[in-house]
């Protein structure tokens, strides 16, 4: 071993072994790969996306529809509801979907609330009663001038839930159901 000044041996430098890096390298590459084909597998939920539907309040339904000569949909609903839920995203949420409804109707949403607070805002309750709602999802098309109106419930499909508003409100504009017999 070579000596110092003071006498003591020198010491050599410690050899760097390289391999060390390359395991650890290739680790974090393993890792990183794993991640990526876990969040492929598992995406994030979706950030609260804007409603591709543009909803009208209650209040300025009437005023609107007489604006642009379209009738209004009431779409009665609830938060629970499983069927308006599946309606709201496949529909509603539809970029697609919603164009074309929006160039039929003036959209309204009314969504329940007695499970929630015991009972609903009198608007909402004058509504539900006025077209006799009685289950989940309801679909009111109303032409406000006549006042004449069809309604559907359940969930029939977001292409069919689209062909049924375009049909209903040429059905409340002209008075006449597709069969030719007038609308009460």
């Amino acid at each position: 071993m070579p000596q110092t000044d003071s006498g003591a041996p020198k010491k050599q430098p410690a050899r760097f072994d390289a391999s060390w890096l390359a395991l650890i390298a290739a680790a974090l590459l393993l890792a990183y790969i794993a991640s990526r084909v876990w969040q492929n597998d598992h995406p994030a939920a979706p950030a609260q996306q804007a409603e591709a539907l543009g909803w009208v309040e209650i209040a300025q339904a009437t005023n609107v529809a007489k604006q642009t000569g379209k009738p209004v949909m009431y779409d009665f609903s609830a938060d629970w509801c499983q069927p308006c839920q599946m309606l709201k995203r496949e529909v509603f949420d539809n970029p697609v979907h919603a164009k074309a409804l929006e160039a039929s109707i003036v959209p309204v949403k009314v969504i329940d609330r007695v499970q929630e607070q015991g009972q609903n805002p009198p608007d909402i309750a004058e509504l539900q009663q006025r077209f006799a709602v009685d289950g989940f999802p309801t679909l009111v098309v109303v032409d406000p001038a006549s006042g004449r109106s069809v309604k559907t419930v359940g969930f029939m499909g977001a292409e069919e839930t689209v062909a049924w508003a375009k049909q209903a409100a040429n059905t409340v504009r002209l008075g006449v159901n597709p069969d030719g017999t007038p609308v009460r």
